[in-house]
């Protein structure tokens, strides 16, 4: 199983000295976090799956264009047209609140009603397009600091790929991404489409693309990710 998601592995394997080894020792089929002993312990219809990904546009199409099950939760969160937009689809206000207030009372991972749509008996039904919080997240980290500091920049440098690759994507099918809200055009009435033509003119890019679109933010946040994936080693 790839450790990031299989669109970012011949971008990441361009950028990068070699490539991403995963955390061993988080192990979500047997989640540690569930065991007894823990600080705080996830409860196990949770784990750490207590979280709502915002999804960028043209991983909506991929989870979409894939079918299954991971579509189906993908397209439940489109027909509930809550914080979606031609850029992706995002966290709605009332379970950002709600999140916001387990983390400061019992605590991420306790609360089952905060549960991932995608969470689908104990696995995630659209793990091959997580997003950028969801690939980086561990709860253990086999080089200590070191590792949780190489997650995190990688986790920033994604964040402002998926920004950027998602406005320019949706720039490339005629809508101004600048525009508030932004338009569906000629989508309207069929979002789902949208969201796979932006996947598609996604899938398509060399990383020597991906980089020009991202610019000085990319690069700089790519700088850091070197820097740490180095002293991860």
């Amino acid at each position: 199983m790839s450790t990031v998601p299989s669109l970012y592995v011949p971008w990441l394997e361009a950028a990068l000295p070699g490539p991403i080894r995963g955390e061993p020792e988080a192990t979500c089929d047997a989640c540690p976090m569930c065991a007894a002993g823990q600080p705080w312990r996830f409860t196990v219809d949770v784990k750490c799956c207590g979280y709502l990904p915002s999804l960028p546009n043209y991983l909506v199409g991929r989870a979409l264009r894939d079918g299954g099950p991971g579509a189906a939760t993908v397209r439940a969160r489109i027909d509930g047209k809550v914080a979606v937009s031609p850029l992706g689809v995002g966290c709605p206000p009332d379970y950002a609140a709600a999140w916001k207030t387990v983390e400061r009372t019992t605590g991420f991972g306790t609360d089952p009603t905060l549960v991932c749509p995608h969470f689908d008996r104990g696995r995630c039904a659209i793990w091959a397009h997580r997003e950028a919080v969801c690939t980086t997240w561990f709860c253990r980290f086999d080089r200590g600091d070191a590792g949780e500091a190489f997650w995190l920049a990688l986790r920033s440098m994604l964040q402002t790929l998926e920004q950027g690759l998602s406005r320019w994507a949706v720039g490339e099918l005629g809508i101004d991404p600048g525009r508030r809200p932004v338009s569906w055009g000629r989508w309207a009435d069929d979002r789902e489409a949208l969201f796979v033509a932006t996947a598609e003119r996604v899938e398509a890019l060399r990383w020597d693309e991906v980089r020009a679109i991202g610019g000085f933010e990319l690069r700089v946040k790519l700088r850091e990710v070197k820097r740490a994936f180095v002293a991860r080693a």
